[in-house]
């Protein structure tokens, strides 16, 4: 193949160029579609670890909701212990009163 005229250099000039930016263009292509992956591979880690956390945080409050509640029944029957004792105490010290002041009126006699 020889080159008859300038326009057939051209012509080489452009088949090669077009080769060269249809290579840089499937190039192009093959660097997007990788980072698009990467980037959405780590979009959806994200979201497992979203996820993850969002779990995670449901549980400490289910955890801190439940111990609460128990908390809460823990108080009630230690205000009914405390109240029990203060009656209790309260009863067996009007019958030592009562002990005390019939013990000075046999005195008195």
């Amino acid at each position: 193949m020889t080159l008859g005229t300038t326009l057939d250099l051209l012509y080489v000039v452009i088949a090669v160029a077009v080769l060269w930016v249809g290579a840089m263009l499937a190039w192009l292509l093959c660097e997007a579609a990788m980072f698009f992956r990467k980037v959405n591979r780590t979009a959806n880690r994200v979201q497992a670890k979203v996820e993850w956390l969002e779990k995670t945080i449901a549980g400490i409050g289910e955890r801190l909701e439940s111990s609460a509640t128990a908390i809460n029944a823990l108080k009630l029957g230690g205000k009914a212990v405390a109240s029990f004792i203060r009656a209790r105490q309260a009863a067996m010290e009007d019958d030592d009163d009562e002990d005390d002041r019939s013990a000075k009126k046999r005195r008195k006699r």
